[in-house]
């Protein structure tokens, strides 16, 4: 039993265990199989039952754990475009794999908008603490006075130690101008 999957995630197991002559334990091997998948935790419960020559004393149950060794994935995307007007961009990180550990992602600014004219700097960086699988970041425009039209700000996670990226690594996150000028309406 448990939530990890025989024959998937581990090598199927024995029906029976074999006790040796005079011993009060029995070893029973589970071995983990390799995917490319990446999973959270998963355990395996093992019960020992009631046979016809012999009783069960309790503990009758046994749990252990089985990681995923895939290295995790961090991707970003758009949830909600900015404007100078006061509406707040948002950008969404997400991660997948083990979540136990806390995990810092880096990524990289670009398009047309400049920080610190166009919107607020962000620092780069994005930190995910033990068991948190997203985290959003604001992107705050900034009324300049500058007609400039709607302007495109690229968010790129970059691969880094202990994590990598994938197809969702890139986000586009557009900031209206309200001063007018090209794209504007």
């Amino acid at each position: 039993g448990g939530s990890a999957m025989h024959g998937t995630d581990y090598e199927p197991l024995p029906t029976s265990a074999t006790f040796a002559a005079d011993s009060e334990t029995a070893l029973v091997i589970v071995t983990a199989l390799d995917d490319s998948e990446l999973e959270a935790t998963e355990d395996v419960s093992l019960a020992l039952l009631r046979g016809i020559d012999y009783d069960v004393v309790l503990p009758s149950m046994a749990s252990l754990l089985v990681l995923d060794n895939d290295t995790p994935i961090v991707g970003v995307e758009r949830v909600l475009d900015a404007a100078e007007s006061g509406a707040r961009g948002l950008l969404r990180f997400t991660r997948t794999g083990d979540l136990s550990q806390p995990l810092t992602a880096n990524y990289t600014l670009g398009g047309t908008p400049i920080p610190g004219v166009d919107y607020q700097p962000l620092s780069g960086t994005v930190t995910f603490a033990p068991n948190v699988r997203e985290v959003e970041v604001p992107v705050t425009a900034i009324d300049n006075g500058v007609a400039t039209g709607t302007l495109t700000l690229l968010v790129t996670v970059l691969p880094g130690d202990g994590y990598t990226t994938r197809d969702y690594s890139v986000a586009a996150l557009s900031i209206a101008d309200r001063d007018g000028g090209p794209g504007v309406i």
